[in-house]
C-alpha cells in the first residue's frame, strides 16, 4: 500500500463497494501496530488471514454531488 501511496483499499463486488482496508487494518492483523517487526516477519503474519476478515464493512458512500453538511 505504502508503496504506491495509498493508504487503504476499496472492496468492490458487482460495481458496488462492499468494504475498505487500510494500513491501520493490516497493523492490527499482525498484532500490533507498534512491534517493529521486520517486513518478512509481518508479512508471513498477514499471510494467515483473508481480506474479509481484517476488512471493515460498515462503508457509508455519497455520490460527487451530495452536499458535505
Amino acid at each position: 500500500m505504502t508503496t504506491v501511496g495509498l493508504s487503504f483499499f476499496e472492496l468492490i463486488c458487482s460495481g458496488k463497494v462492499i468494504g475498505i482496508i487500510s494500513d491501520r487494518d493490516l497493523r492490527l492483523a499482525i498484532d500490533s501496530p507498534f512491534l517493529g517487526m521486520k517486513k518478512q516477519e509481518e508479512l508471513e503474519k498477514l499471510s494467515k488471514h483473508k481480506v474479509g476478515e481484517c476488512m471493515n464493512s460498515s462503508v457509508i458512500t455519497v455520490d460527487a454531488d451530495d452536499l458535505i453538511v
